[in-house]
């Protein structure tokens, strides 16, 4: 089937095309089956000395080693697979306008206003002015996934020295978690152009931002990245600390760690009940749009699958977190291995320091030029005698944070940082390098 074409002039192919899945499927197991026959071939000829840590874990015999590596084997070729159709073959977004009867809630008539893939994204951040923006865009997803799926490869198949191995898997760790900033990026924006206009007999007329199938996948493919690294962590050999056990040996220590989790509990509360962001539509749409202001609770309104995402990757990590230093303080006797999976989950999918940094850096400079070049783009000739009768554009956006919502962000951020922080010292390399 002929490709359809983004409002920009990108190439994506139907969604539900078998085709694609079933090459995708195909190239997966051969990927999966290929690498674990290699990594069997190297456990056999390899007889000591320093060995990469797949060839390691499978040498030791064990079913359930062989498992793990066969499982993260298959997970990294996934994500990879998976990330590939997400940027470079499946539809993003769309902008979509509706008359409503505000009586009935019915749905008198649909417009596509435009349909962006994840490319397209790019570029109409790029033709608002926002160069910045598109560079953000690109690399916080696609290039730093990949990197992190090449990184853990390299942890794999590559004789490394424990304190690399443990570097390594930190690094592609933190890093695998910046395509969340999507959520981001897609949650604020659905926000902004969140719009609704009273209209007579009772109608409505109503602008908003909808997620396709692209980010969906991109989500799966950054969830089995970190999923694989998380199952990497158990595969390092580990002492007693490093298992969960460490000592908080201080009543001050203990009194920091619990401050720093009761931050996070209250840095959320606050940013989950007050407002963060106000958008102020100007130009022409101005003179029929209200300045908005929402609060965390909020984002991802409209779209269920993002909304799920945003919790997960916002609240509940952290809050997870937050409970797990608690755990670990107040009832050291509980299971160290089940803890620390619980610890090392919250640590990869915590991402509020990704939210802030793509908040202020990306969005509140580039949503702007991307609404109204992409409003300009769409009705030129409309706008164009616009802007020459009344001086005035179609539309601009101007985003402003809210103190007390930010505040309770900034708070829960720099709390869960620190614990971040200190959760992964728990990596005694020293220790684990004398065994």
């Amino acid at each position: 089937d002929r490709p359809d074409v983004d409002t920009l002039g990108f190439t994506f192919v139907d969604p539900w095309n078998m085709s694609v899945w079933i090459v995708t499927v195909l190239v997966i197991l051969v990927a999966a089956i290929g690498c674990t026959a290699y990594i069997a071939a190297a456990a056999s000829k390899a007889r000591s000395g320093q060995r990469p840590l797949a060839v390691e874990c499978w040498a030791s015999g064990t079913a359930g080693s062989k498992l793990q590596v066969f499982l993260v084997v298959v997970s990294l070729a996934t994500a990879l697979s998976l990330r590939f159709i997400a940027c470079f073959l499946l539809p993003y977004v769309s902008a979509d306008a509706t008359t409503v009867q505000t009586s009935t809630a019915q749905e008198l008539m649909s417009l596509r206003l435009g349909l962006f893939t994840y490319l397209g994204i790019g570029k109409q951040f790029l033709q608002g002015g926002s160069t910045f923006c598109m560079l953000c865009w690109i690399t916080a997803s696609l290039i730093t996934s990949v990197t992190t799926i090449v990184m853990l490869v390299i942890l794999l198949v590559c004789p490394l020295s424990l304190t690399k191995q443990y570097t390594l898997l930190r690094a592609a760790l933190w890093l695998g978690r910046l395509p969340f900033q999507e959520n981001e990026t897609l949650g604020n924006t659905g926000l902004a152009l969140d719009s609704a206009v009273e209209l007579p007999l009772g109608l409505e007329a109503r602008l908003g931002a909808f997620l396709l199938e692209g980010p969906y996948v991109a989500m799966a493919s950054t969830t089995l990245t970190l999923l694989a690294g998380v199952c990497i962590v158990f595969m390092l050999p580990s002492s007693g600390s490093a298992s969960g056990q460490a000592e908080v040996k201080t009543s001050t220590q203990k009194g920091i760690q619990l401050s720093a989790a009761a931050s996070v509990v209250i840095g959320l509360v606050v940013w989950q009940c007050c407002e963060f962001l106000q958008v102020t539509t100007t130009g022409m749409a101005g003179t029929l749009l209200r300045p908005k202001a929402f609060s965390a609770a909020e984002l991802g309104r409209g779209n269920p699958g993002l909304q799920l995402s945003i919790y997960v990757t916002f609240f509940v990590a952290p809050l997870m977190s937050a409970v797990c230093t608690v755990s670990r303080i107040m009832k050291p006797e509980l299971c160290s291995v089940v803890r620390r999976l619980a610890e090392e989950i919250s640590l990869s999918f915590s991402c509020l320091d990704i939210f802030i940094l793509a908040y202020f850096l990306t969005f509140l400079l580039g949503i702007d030029g991307f609404a109204s070049s992409f409003v300009n783009g769409q009705f030129e000739d409309i706008c164009g005698m616009s802007e020459m009768l009344t001086g005035e554009s179609c539309i601009g956006i101007e985003p402003t944070f809210v103190t007390l919502g930010c505040a309770g962000l900034a708070l829960a951020t720099a709390a869960c940082q620190f614990l971040y922080f200190l959760n992964c010292s728990y990596f005694p390399v020293a220790d684990v390098q004398s065994q």
